[in-house]
């Protein structure tokens, strides 16, 4: 048997808000400007992660937020 689990924050991103952790988290001199291309709001790039099945069969939730981990990441690399 197969059981398939979702791990994730369980909160929906959009590139824009990814785009800016990096950014915000890079220690750059100076910032790129981010040019919107359209006057609608950008939508979720995916859905969040349902990560009910993990929380309600294992207790789990998670730990670590997106940009602590960008932020980690960057930090590794230096």
């Amino acid at each position: 048997r197969h059981s398939v689990y979702n791990i994730g924050s369980g909160v929906g991103t959009t590139n824009g808000e990814l785009l800016k952790m990096v950014i915000s988290n890079s220690r750059l001199d100076t910032s790129p400007d981010i040019i919107e291309t359209s006057h609608d709001p950008e939508p979720k790039v995916a859905s969040q992660a349902d990560i009910s099945r993990m929380t309600e069969e294992f207790n789990w939730s998670p730990k670590h937020t997106l940009e602590s981990t960008i932020r980690e990441i960057i930090n590794d690399n230096r």
